[in-house]
């Protein structure tokens, strides 16, 4: 499982956003974790989510690859000490600083992502009517790199398989809504006679549970939900 932090953006000029990215070599799924900074206060929310995909992976031993950075080294201790938490037998490799050939599944990584998430926003633009309005730090754009990572491990086939496949065992066929498109998502309230279905603008699925991730106008937090309706 290699790993490195990488950087996007979408206009000249643009202060680059960052993200951990990663890249599982058995399997060929690929994973992206938006952070504000590499590290820092920000290092135990990488570790856990690092260890979440790991998990999710389902290997009980895995190989760490990075380089040598100060950054990627603190981020191997912390998930190297959580996944012995977890009983999953950990390995340490890593490459000389500079060497970007050598940890090339994260490189290969970074660029995957980092392409399909700019179409994800160009098709999310051009189906509003707009151009060059959504940046890399907006909201939108994080949540088009982690589909973009969680649509590559469930359709993009290499030797006959995808990684959803050779993770699970079976193929995926949960149904899906476009990135951004405004859907009807079924939500609990505590209220008698409030409205159960909420408009919200659709961001993804997650990858544990399978539900669906909606983003709910005036309320400022996202919810999730195993029931989604469409607009025609």
């Amino acid at each position: 499982v290699s790993f490195d932090f990488g950087y996007a953006s979408r206009f000249d000029g643009e202060t680059k956003a960052c993200g951990l990215f990663i890249h599982d070599r058995d399997t060929g799924a690929m994973h992206v974790i938006p952070t504000p900074q590499k590290g820092g206060k920000h290092l135990a929310y990488l570790c856990t989510e690092f260890c979440r995909f790991i998990t999710w992976l389902g290997h009980s031993t895995i190989s760490l690859k990075c380089d040598q950075e100060p950054a990627t080294l603190s981020v191997l201790e912390a998930v190297r000490k959580t996944c012995r938490a977890l009983g999953i037998k950990t390995h340490v490799e890593t490459v000389a600083p500079g060497s970007h050939a050598s940890n090339g599944g994260a490189e290969v990584t970074v660029k995957v992502l980092r392409q399909n998430a700019n179409v994800l926003i160009q098709q999310l633009e051009q189906g509003c009517g707009i151009s060059d309005v959504i940046g890399c730090h907006h909201p939108l754009y994080q949540w088009s790199l982690l589909h973009s990572a969680w649509v590559h491990s469930r359709f993009v086939v290499r030797q006959g398989l995808t990684p959803y496949e050779i993770c699970s065992g079976r193929s995926y066929n949960g149904r899906l809504a476009l990135f951004g498109e405004s859907v009807l998502g079924f939500l609990k309230v505590s209220t008698k006679g409030a409205p159960q279905w909420t408009k919200g603008i659709w961001l993804g699925k997650t990858s544990s549970n399978d539900v669906h991730i909606i983003a709910v106008p005036g309320h400022q937090r996202l919810f999730v939900t195993r029931s989604v309706r469409r607009f025609p």
